[in-house]
């Protein structure tokens, strides 16, 4: 072959193969380059390689690693032969390629460079790449399922169920996984011999009706011996034409569960044995009653008596019991006895379809004290009877009483509790009506009281008015007459008359002092003062009900509460009623009068703080006279004046503050009476 014929071979093979090939003079620049080469690097032509390096291409790390290789390759070290390398390019793009190098010699013999053929297997590499991800992670799903209770098996469809496939976790009944995959022995060869038509008739339905997944539950047969109830979820995996070719799923050990449920349905039917007992007796019972009754038909009259009061005890009868089942200290079921049906309106079915009716039943407010009794019974296994309102299923309301008692098993835990249900609602209606009877007489009781007060005040305030247009023309009398006995001489013979009419005009003046006091009694233990808390007490006690039906709340803050004051019990009170009925007419929207006491020294001081309207600067300085009012013709203009009398006779005063708007304080300075001496 000539050597044009040669070039022009070279020169096809160069530019029409997709590997990248090129020639590199002994320092590893580009000679020459074929145009795939070109075009795997996004270059315009071959010549754009001529001179350049691969750190001209590359990322620093990899131009070096390929620089190494060529020295060594150029100093007959080593053979570079399919190695496949990582490109790694200046924008962070990585490819892979099976290179081939090999000296470039010259017709002498000498190494003048090097030659390579590079082919981009990236594809190849991600695909593998994948494939080892995909590899990983079905392993790690195998060692999850091989830790996990569920078995993954793939039976065949033949009769006997040869098995195709399981996991390892099979060895939990036993077996060996190695041994079944085999086939040294099919699934049926495990199923209970009891069991193992009911499997085959649950597959036949589950194909008959054209499903593709099916449920089982059966008993398996352990190497050991043990018998295990098991779940079998699986799938029907058939052929393209339709033919069944396998089963797969999971088959889950459920010994426990059924172990559970036959324990339940054991204390199930002991639970009905001991009601059909108790419904015996009752039986026996009513039989007795009836026997009874019948002896009683001598007399019609008797008769219709019995019948009544029968009729009426039954009407009466207004119990029913009820019993919770727990586990794991969880309420897990509910049994409601047939007396449930005359109390609440619903049957022992409905409670079992709907398990949430006991509580749904309970009228919403009542609901958080019922919720109490049954967390409390929960923590600590006993709780005290609630009386609750419950809506029956004809819509009436109901007042009953449940009580609770606890039930624990061998080992002293709480497995239930049993609870009776009681109707109360005639006795709790009549209590009710009891309680606002007294409530209607009290406050009645003390409207009168307040009225009387009122009119003794008024009655009083009139008598101090009475008591002073009469009082002075009588001292005037009285000076007169003394001037008269003292011009006439002492032997006069009418001296005696004298005499007689200053008793009478004395007579007549304590008979106006006792005006003052008109409604009042007897000034017993003045001396002594009286104690701020038995007055308030007694105020607080005789407004409290008036005072709530205007929203107005009474507070007593008194650091003092035991103070003695130097005034009688009986002011005192009419003092504290008069401000505070003040202090309630100022709060028309309801509010709040606050009482204090304080005591320094010598002074007790009585603070009556409300919340009112407050009292313009205008009419403040004529709050405490005599029939003055701003309550037009509900008010007299008489109570802030007695009790400012009130407080003026025993050497105390009335100190008021007040601001439009922001309430107002009236503070009561009476002598403080110290403690005796033990």
């Amino acid at each position: 072959m000539d050597q044009q014929l040669r070039h022009a071979c070279i020169e096809a093979l160069l530019n029409h193969t997709s590997d990248n090939i090129y020639f590199k003079d002994a320092s590893s620049r580009f000679m020459l380059v074929n145009r795939s080469m070109a075009t795997w690097f996004g270059l315009p032509g071959p010549e754009s390689f001529i001179g350049k390096t691969d750190a001209d291409l590359f990322a620093a790390a990899h131009a070096g690693e390929a620089l190494a290789d060529e020295r060594a390759l150029v100093a007959g070290e080593v053979d570079i032969i399919r190695k496949e390398e990582q490109e790694t390019w200046p924008d962070g793009r990585v490819t892979w390629v099976s290179t081939v190098k090999r000296p470039l010699v010259d017709d002498h013999g000498r190494v003048v460079g090097t030659f390579g053929i590079s082919r981009d297997i990236t594809e190849r590499r991600r695909a593998e790449d994948s494939i080892h991800r995909t590899t990983r992670q079905y392993e790690e799903l195998v060692a999850i399922v091989n830790r996990s209770p569920a078995v993954v098996f793939q039976w065949g469809a033949d009769p006997n169920w040869p098995v195709q496939s399981v996991s390892d976790n099979v060895r939990r009944f036993g077996f060996d996984p190695e041994a079944l995959r085999s086939g040294e022995a099919s699934y049926a060869s495990f199923v209970h011999p009891d069991d193992i038509e009911s499997v085959r008739d649950g597959l036949d339905r589950a194909i008959a009706d054209g499903h593709d997944h099916y449920t089982l539950d059966y008993r398996l047969v352990c190497r050991d011996g043990r018998i295990r109830h098991v779940e079998e979820l699986g799938i029907i995996r058939r052929e393209a034409d339709g033919r069944i070719s396998s089963y797969q799923g999971l088959v889950v050990d459920v010994t426990e569960r059924h172990e559970a449920e036959a324990e339940l349905a054991e204390y199930r039917t002991r639970l009905e044995q001991m009601v059909g007992e108790r419904t015996r007796d009752l039986q026996i019972i009513n039989r007795r009653l009836e026997e009874e009754n019948a002896r009683r038909r001598a007399s019609e009259d008797a008769l219709k008596e019995s019948e009544q009061r029968y009729r009426h005890l039954l009407d009466t009868v207004t119990d029913y019991v009820y019993t919770v089942e727990l586990r794991e200290g969880r309420p897990v079921a509910t049994h409601h006895g047939p007396g449930c049906l005359a109390v609440t309106g619903f049957a022992p079915e409905e409670y079992e379809r709907n398990p949430f009716l006991w509580f749904e039943m309970v009228v919403a407010e009542d609901r958080p004290e019922v919720l109490r009794q049954s967390h409390r019974v929960l923590e600590t296994g006993s709780a005290p009877p609630v009386e609750h309102r419950l809506k029956r299923k004809d819509g009436t309301i109901r007042w009953v009483r449940s009580s609770v008692a606890a039930r624990r098993d061998e080992a002293g835990r709480l497995a239930g509790y049993d609870g009776l249900v009681k109707d109360i609602t005639e006795p709790h209606e009549a209590r009710e009506a009891r309680v606002r009877a007294e409530r209607e007489t009290m406050e009645a009781r003390q409207h009168e009281t307040l009225e009387r007060a009122d009119r003794l005040s008024s009655l009083g305030i009139m008598a101090a008015g009475v008591a002073h247009e009469v009082n002075n023309p009588l001292q005037g009398m009285l000076s007169h007459l003394d001037a008269v006995r003292r011009a006439l001489p002492p032997d006069f013979a009418r001296l005696r008359n004298l005499d007689m009419v200053e008793r009478g005009i004395e007579s007549i003046a304590s008979l106006v002092q006792r005006l003052l006091w008109i409604g009042a009694g007897p000034d017993e233990g003045d001396d002594r003062g009286c104690v701020f808390a038995e007055a308030i007490g007694f105020v607080t006690d005789l407004l409290n009900a008036q005072f709530q039906k205007r929203n107005v709340k009474i507070a007593v803050q008194a650091r003092a509460l035991h103070a003695r004051m130097a005034i009688p019990q009986r002011e005192l009170v009419q003092v504290l009623t008069n401000l505070l009925m003040n202090a309630r007419d100022a709060m028309a929207e309801g509010g709040t009068v606050t009482i204090s006491c304080d005591c320094t020294g010598t002074d007790t001081a009585i603070a009556i703080r409300d919340t009112g309207s407050g009292i313009p600067k205008d009419v403040l300085p004529r709050i405490f006279s005599p029939f003055f009012t701003t309550k037009g013709a509900k008010g007299t203009g008489l109570g802030l004046s007695v009790a400012e009398s009130l407080v003026r006779n025993r050497q105390g005063r009335i100190e008021v503050q007040s601001e439009p708007g922001a309430g107002s304080t009236f503070t009561i300075h009476l002598p403080a009476v110290p403690e005796a001496r033990k």
